[in-house]
């Protein structure tokens, strides 16, 4: 189910990625869509490796255990 906060939060960074694509057109740097892009795949790579060990193992990267709980506290 998705959530009522999802349409607005996707309208919004739909919004900046045109305002940032635009305007990397009209200067020619495109150094933050690139950036942007980076981390979304960095951060894709990373969950699809946890995924497969997940699927496969059964368990968690013990790597990322930390992590999770200092965000947990958040």
């Amino acid at each position: 189910m998705i959530k009522w906060y999802i349409i607005p939060l996707f309208a919004i960074i739909f919004y900046i990625y045109t305002k940032e694509i635009k305007e990397a057109r009209r200067t020619n740097d495109w150094n933050a869509i690139l950036a942007g892009l980076t981390v979304f795949g960095a951060d894709f790579s990373n969950e699809t490796w946890n995924g497969w060990v997940m699927y496969l193992t059964q368990r968690s990267l013990s790597g990322q255990l930390p992590a999770i709980r200092l965000c947990g506290h958040w």
